[in-house]
């Protein structure tokens, strides 16, 4: 078993198949950056469990949950409600658009996994293209997997490739030699996937707005060790076997790690270097570029490695020449007297889900992020036992110290919403003392001390001296403090010193005459 160190070169998407959905799977706290993975507990302990019924009304409706949760705790943190946290990188919002965020895949302890099946994927798919472009023969013969049905419909039969280079079944497959095992990281950050997609006319190119995605992918710079595995004594006890070893196919070519390497670095630069040659003499739009500088930087990274290191593209937004290696695009370019531009369209309608495009160069755009970043390239490094326990140290260690200020974020974010809590209800209190003093204020009767008008009717305030039928008041108006007058049009007793409002109409002298109850005040 060969441990080996594990380098993102670029972000990593392995998606679980998911795709989170903003405001019931995922919350977008802007102010901070960071996406909130939702945590039911946690939602139901900032809301009480007595609103959960307003919680569904706002999922139901479609209004904001985090701005809903801002109401009852304005200093909320993304940590106070998570399952996890994913910082975002860029100026992108994912809460724009209705597409969510493809969630990227998790193991059972809640780490990012790059699965084995994923790489050990792109390794077959390196070999593939490498058996063939050794052995080419069988593969420029159409006949022995091209498929043409009643319908008219052209089928390419990839397992009749797999079983000329690989070996005759499943139980003779070469590819059950190399064992690869997952590989566990411990961040990953939320970004805009953006495609570079070709143009009807020529070989023009644009950002497809259309289908702009946010991915959670492992950031680039992330280090981990795995595990590959070629079992050398089973290897030559199988070439002891002559009846066996025949039927699987390429067993000296891929016997050791470096063999192995060498193999994948001669796809991976043939595959950017290809790159490279199509959009190199290209203008680009503002999106992709940096798309050459970084796929001329790998190809620099792949000229210094090591015979124990390799670089291999894997994962989400690699795109078919990757998938397949595009091997049939380059072989059928010699074989002579073929009608190469029609093999192609047919190709084209094969593995395309429009045949609208067929037109169109195969594959006809590429999926990159933050201003022409291709996905997925990550680094290899065979290493002893010894570096991968130090390694798997480091990384565990890393794991428990993030986990342990995790729950120190939240304990503080805890004490200083409960403390903002406490702060608001204070203030809150404050201000309704103000309102009620305030109130009690406006209660209290006012004097008017001004020049009463002639043959008119001012409102000013009065208080109850004799409660009766009728009740009798004073007046706040300068020079009548004492005067008493009879209360007009209220019949009911009124208690004594209570504060009222009257209409107090005045003669052609300017003297108060009558009083007419108005309300109480």
């Amino acid at each position: 078993m060969s441990h080996i160190l594990v380098e993102t070169l670029t972000p990593l998407h392995i998606g679980s198949g998911r795709i989170l959905q903003a405001n019931t799977e995922y919350l977008y706290f802007s102010e901070h950056k960071t996406v909130s993975i939702i945590d039911e507990a946690k939602i139901l302990n900032v809301i009480g469990e007595e609103n959960i019924e307003q919680w569904i009304s706002l999922i139901e409706k479609g209004d904001s949950l985090l701005d809903y949760l801002k109401k009852r705790s304005s200093a909320i943190t993304p940590i106070e409600t998570d399952k996890r946290t994913i910082k975002v990188k860029g100026s992108t919002n994912p809460n724009n658009g209705n597409s969510g965020i493809r969630e990227q895949l998790f193991s059972g302890n809640g780490q990012a996994l790059l699965a084995g099946s994923s790489l050990k994927g792109a390794v077959r798919t390196a070999v593939f293209n490498h058996a063939i472009l050794k052995n080419p023969s069988f593969a420029k013969q159409l006949s022995n997997f091209k498929e043409i049905k009643q319908n008219g419909k052209i089928n390419y039969k990839g397992v009749s490739l797999e079983k000329k280079y690989f070996g005759k079944d499943p139980n003779h497959d070469v590819f059950r030699l190399i064992r690869v095992g997952d590989i566990h990281f411990n961040h990953t950050e939320c970004i805009l996937a953006e495609t570079l997609n070709q143009l009807e006319l020529g070989h023009r190119f644009e950002m497809k707005n259309a289908i702009k995605q946010h991915i959670e992918c492992i950031p680039q710079g992330q280090k981990s060790v795995g595990k590959i595995q070629i079992p050398d004594d089973l290897i030559k006890e199988i070439k002891k076997r002559p009846a066996i070893a025949n039927d699987i196919k390429g067993i000296s070519d891929y016997a050791s790690i470096t063999q192995l390497f060498g193999v994948i670095n001669s796809f991976t630069k043939r595959q950017i270097e290809k790159e490279i040659a199509k959009f190199k003499p290209l203008d680009l739009p503002e999106g992709a570029n940096d798309y050459i500088e970084i796929l001329e930087k790998l190809v620099a990274d792949i000229n210094a490695l090591n015979n124990d290191e390799c670089i291999i593209r894997v994962g989400f937004g690699t795109g078919y020449l990757n998938m397949t290696g595009g091997w049939a695009i380059e072989q059928w370019k010699n074989i002579p007297n073929f009608k190469y531009e029609q093999e192609m369209e047919n190709l084209g309608t094969a593995v395309r889900k429009n045949d609208k495009y067929n037109s169109f160069d195969l594959p006809k755009s590429r999926k990159m992020v933050l201003g022409g970043v291709p996905l997925g390239f990550i680094k290899l490094k065979q290493i002893d036992s010894s570096q991968a326990n130090g390694w798997e140290k480091r990384l565990n260690d890393e794991r428990v110290a993030i986990e342990k200020q995790r729950q120190l974020d939240f304990q503080k974010a805890k004490e200083l919403s409960k403390q903002k809590a406490i702060e608001e209800a204070k203030a809150e209190a404050e201000r309704l003392e103000k309102v009620r003093i305030a109130q009690e204020e406006t209660k209290k009767p006012k004097l008017f001390d001004g020049q009463l008008p002639k043959s008119k009717t001012i409102t000013v305030d009065a208080i109850i001296a004799k409660s009766g039928k009728p009740n009798w008041v004073k007046l706040f108006v300068k020079g009548y403090e004492n005067k008493e007058f009879q209360l007009l049009r209220y019949t009911n007793l009124l208690e004594k010193d209570t504060i009222i409002i009257v209409k107090a109409s005045t003669k052609k002298d300017g003297t108060i005459y009558e009083v007419v109850f108005e309300k109480v005040k």
